[in-house]
């Protein structure tokens, strides 16, 4: 194949600026999921000496564990022994009951009432109820060395149907404890530190990736669908840092990211296969994300189990696919590859927390790569096709730049978000633009025939209709490309065939 090489800027040169944008994304990501620990406070809550449940307040208890805590029936009474050690009575310091979880609750501190959580009830109709987290302080008059008796009349009719306990769980912190006293009842900005600051990317992202009129970019509705999605999600956990709402709206509140995650796992599967090496049709991509769906909602799979399901097979498939890309002729690709193994780590080995933070903490780098792949998608100073000569195109790779006679040129091939020149010679070379933007610069020799193939007419031998309404038309060397029903009259008068 005659290829002519053209002095140019090398648009992927590994310099420090390209190494510096690779890097600082997956530092920035270590700096998130530390954040908690830095910003939480560190004081320690008082030791728990014994928890127990009964239907009444006179027993029988039986022994139970505060992080796998259900009611029988969503009504008990439960009693938990703290026991306080000297130096925090004779400080004098108040101290706080933190309750935190889908219930409602009265509390009672050494036979004293003192405060409560909603209002609880045997009856459903009855209960009203409390806010996702409350902070009760416990009166240092009424409290002493050693132990220290919490009785809860406790009522969950409202709780969400599949919860393994209604008392929630922040790391090591039990939603159901004792420590110094604090007036704000919210969970600290702190343990929400990923998806404040990522929230903030994310919706200058959706601004950034939805297309103006006069905009040349190479539009990608996969990735504005990927950053409006997971910033939906961040949105709806964060609402819970600064509304505290009742805690019967914690089952809407869960609906709303666990549906929205999960179609961040399909279409996050859906843009891995894209990125593939190998010319997958939209209807396989679709076809292999329906697949993926039914895999992961599979009894005995639980609806909240559904999207951590999308996450890892789409991050893990994005791994092989980057990788096997990458090595095999797109190099800048390795980026989006390290993001995709984050993400698959985060999402196996820490799953008890990634849908908190884990997940916008290991989506940066992949919003990185989104926005440099829409910016290196943007024509700037670089040449087009008539900076050098009406009949030669530029061919960009990604690390040189090269001028090809259009003659040569018999199709162009969608491959994801590039595309595939297929030469008279039988040679192939993928280009680092999308057909949008080459269709714009191709003259009208070159038609669009189907929307993953564009044809140059001068290499056109003869079209066939295949029945039901469906056409392909025929290359020189017996190329046979597909057809779209929409461009089919206006092919035929192209090529003036009847």
């Amino acid at each position: 194949m005659y290829l002519i090489p053209v002095e140019m800027h090398r648009v992927d040169n590994p310099n420090w600026r390209t190494v510096t944008m690779s890097v600082v994304p997956f530092l920035a990501t270590i700096l998130l999921l530390l954040l908690p620990s830095i910003l939480e406070s560190d004081q320690p809550p008082l030791q728990v000496s014994s928890s127990s449940l009964a239907q009444k307040i006179s027993g029988p208890w039986e022994d139970t564990e505060l992080s796998q805590l259900l009611l029988p029936e969503d009504s008990a009474w439960l009693k938990v022994v703290f026991d306080v050690p000297e130096h925090i009575i004779d400080k004098g310091e108040p101290l706080g009951l933190y309750l935190s979880g889908t219930f409602s609750a009265s509390a009672i501190w050494n036979n004293e009432a003192v405060g409560a959580k909603g209002q609880p009830d045997i009856n459903k109709a009855v209960e009203i109820p409390g806010p996702i987290d409350a902070v009760i302080h416990l009166p240092m008059r009424n409290t002493r060395i050693g132990s220290n008796t919490l009785l809860l009349k406790m009522s969950s009719h409202y709780k969400p149907n599949d919860v393994a306990s209604i008392v929630h769980r922040e790391n090591h912190l039990i939603g159901l404890r004792v420590g110094a006293y604090s007036a704000e009842q919210r969970r600290s900005i702190g343990y929400y530190a990923a998806p404040f600051l990522v929230t903030a990317l994310l919706l200058v992202s959706v601004i950034a990736f939805v297309p103006s009129p006069t905009s040349s970019t190479n539009f990608n509705p996969i990735s504005l669908a990927l950053v409006s999605i997971l910033c939906l999600a961040a949105l709806a956990e964060l609402s819970r840092a600064v509304f505290n709402y009742n805690y019967n709206l914690h089952t809407p509140r869960l609906w709303t990211i666990t549906i929205a995650i999960a179609c961040f796992g399909a279409t996050l599967l859906f843009y891995a296969l894209g990125k593939s090496a190998f010319n997958i049709s939209k209807r396989i991509k679709l076809g292999i994300v329906l697949v993926a769906v039914l895999i992961v909602s599979t009894p005995p799979n639980s609806f909240t189990e559904i999207p951590l399901g999308m996450i890892i097979i789409a991050s893990l498939t994005g791994v092989f696919l980057t990788a096997h890309a990458a090595l095999s002729r797109t190099p800048r690709l390795w980026g989006l590859c390290w993001a995709f193994v984050l993400l698959a780590g985060l999402s196996i080995f820490d799953s008890d927390l990634f849908f908190d933070r884990g997940l916008y903490a290991g989506a940066l780098p992949l919003i990185a790569f989104l926005i440099r792949d829409r910016n290196e998608a943007t024509p700037t100073t670089e040449p087009t096709l008539q900076s050098f000569s009406e009949d030669r195109i530029a061919v960009k790779s990604s690390s040189s730049q090269k001028l090809v006679p259009l003659k040569l040129v018999v199709a162009i091939h969608g491959a994801g978000n590039y595309s595939e020149f297929e030469f008279e010679s039988g040679e192939k070379a993928l280009d680092d633009r999308g057909l949008n933007v080459l269709s714009r610069e191709l003259p009208s020799s070159f038609f669009r025939i189907h929307r993953s193939h564009i044809a140059n007419l001068e290499y056109a031998t003869a079209m066939h209709s295949l029945g039901s309404g469906k056409y392909q038309l025929e290359l020189k060397d017996h190329i046979v490309l597909p057809v779209s029903r929409s461009k089919v009259k206006a092919l035929r008068d192209l090529i003036n065939l009847s």
